[in-house]
């Protein structure tokens, strides 16, 4: 599988190493190689927008968890949560949410919520604030709000 292809393969070069992540690449090579399975490889860290599982079986949601994944996402959280510069934290469903106890960091921000997904954006995802709410956090830490817009 390829890496990051950033910065973080140097933050996270233990964990492609470890025994966990072995078998996960394996096993995401049986599945590519078997199923539909998105996103597509070269994309896997691409936004590293961080859902607790990065793929899955087309139309089989959490298809691909407890396979590593949660282990991996996990470092990558503990790993934010060693920064001292503030990082805010969307917490997206009960999977997402279950991460929370890794953020112990006074400088962070953390929101949480309803999963965006369609079965269940009307209990809590809209009108949720969230992009607000995270760009006004940056801007009270000095630091630059996110532009929210898709470009096309």
């Amino acid at each position: 599988m390829q890496q990051i292809g950033n910065h973080w393969d140097q933050v996270l070069a233990g964990e492609f190493e470890k025994d966990y992540f072995r078998k996960l690449e394996g096993f995401l090579e049986e599945e590519y190689a078997s199923q539909t399975i998105y996103p597509p490889k070269e994309d896997i860290f691409n936004a590293l927008l961080l859902n607790t599982v990065l793929t899955v079986r087309r139309g089989l949601a959490n298809s691909h968890r407890g396979r590593g994944w949660e282990q991996f996402t996990d470092a990558v959280i503990r790993k934010l949560n060693e920064r001292p510069e503030p990082v805010v934290f969307i917490l997206w469903g009960a999977n997402a949410r279950s991460k929370e106890v890794l953020i112990t960091g006074p400088q962070h921000f953390i929101l949480s919520g309803a999963h965006p997904s369609p079965l269940s954006a009307y209990n809590g995802f809209f009108g949720g604030g969230y992009f607000s709410k995270t760009n006004r956090f940056l801007e009270l830490s000095d630091m630059e709000p996110v532009n929210w817009q898709l470009s096309q």
